[in-house]
């Protein structure tokens, strides 16, 4: 961010400054997400996936605190995309498993597995070429660019800022980075109480208590784990927007979520990759299909073990005690210093 760092800093500029950031790096790797370099497409899709992303998770964590209308219309122009972006990342890793894969195991049957894979991939290329050049896809992204595009824009972001009532709703960031971060690591912890983790024994995976999906066809313990996936993402992201204020506090929350997410990213390709050697075209292949799904079995169950032991520690005291650390450092930093990120003065130490 490029504004001033201070816990009194208004918290809808931050949020808009914030949106701005990932708003352009979005417009830029979509321009190259249809490229012909597949190397740079790949990465492209990724990165404006992931930018995509933060701008949703920041939406739906700062609503309390901004307009409803604002953010709703924000959520809609940005969610055109969304779907496109995540079933061609998706194509694009499981493609990039497989043919390592059987570039190093020679099965019988395989170049028709690729072909198919590959036959998807170009569709699905295309349909996100398509939505791209779409007049629907300028018009909205534009939009939503250019609602946080200038300073003024916090304008209707927070129409009043002080109603006739005498209510005020300019906030600072010291006012709202504690609710916003206890509110979103609660939406995570509250998984604690659906997945569990038996005594180390070799081979347990975490197992869900219960089937809560609702859904028919649907594996309980995946989707309860994809769940805590996307519950753990919005935690990170909201620590990667708060991290300016926080500092060195907040290394070890991120350096937990990094390998958490690592684990759980791992794991959700896996079963990506075995609902495609699952499917119809891949069974008629059924050596090459029964040959990489050994293999997946096996590092699912790694993946697994590893998301285990970090879910294990990751308590709603741990998570409490942690914050705390980062809040203090939150209201120990000066306007004009961006803590830790060049000023050379540790804010702690000097008041």
């Amino acid at each position: 961010m490029t504004q001033q760092i201070s816990a009194n800093q208004p918290f809808v500029e931050a949020v808009r400054q914030s949106l701005r950031e990932q708003g352009e790096l979005m417009t830029m790797t979509l321009q190259q997400a249809c490229s012909d370099n597949k190397e740079e497409a790949e990465t492209a899709v990724h990165d404006a996936r992931v930018a995509l992303r933060r701008s949703l998770a920041l939406l739906e964590q700062a609503r309390p605190w901004i307009d409803k209308s604002w953010i709703q219309n924000r959520r809609k122009d940005l969610r055109l995309f969304q779907r496109q972006l995540s079933s061609m990342r998706d194509l694009d890793v499981l493609m990039n498993k497989a043919e390592q894969f059987y570039a190093q195991n020679e099965v019988q049957g395989s170049d028709a597995l690729l072909a198919i894979l590959r036959d998807r991939q170009n569709k699905k290329r295309q349909d996100l070429a398509r939505c791209l050049q779409s007049k629907e896809a300028v018009q909205r992204l534009g939009k939503a660019l250019s609602a946080v595009s200038t300073p003024e824009a916090t304008l209707h972001m927070l129409p009043k800022p002080v109603d006739e009532k005498g209510r005020v709703y300019l906030f600072r960031m010291a006012d709202c980075l504690p609710a916003m971060l206890l509110q979103v690591t609660a939406r995570l912890t509250v998984y604690q109480s659906v997945v569990t983790v038996k005594p180390a024994e070799n081979g347990h995976d975490p197992e869900p208590s219960g089937d809560t999906s609702g859904k028919v066809g649907v594996d309980a313990s995946e989707l309860l784990l994809h769940r805590l996936r996307l519950a753990a993402k919005d935690v990170r992201y909201s620590l990667a927007f708060a991290q300016p204020w926080f500092g060195d506090a907040a290394k070890p929350l991120t350096g937990a979520f990094k390998e958490i997410q690592t684990a759980l990213g791992n794991w959700h390709d896996v079963v990506i990759a075995e609902r495609f050697l699952q499917s119809r075209k891949a069974r008629a292949h059924s050596v090459a299909s029964a040959s990489w799904l050994n293999e997946l079995r096996q590092e699912k169950a790694a993946f697994l073990q590893a998301f285990a032991r970090q879910w294990q520690i990751m308590t709603p005291a741990w998570f409490h005690q942690h914050l705390a650390a980062c809040m203090g450092h939150l209201h120990t930093v000066k306007a004009g210093c961006a803590c830790c990120a060049g000023c050379g003065n540790d804010p702690r130490q000097n008041g």
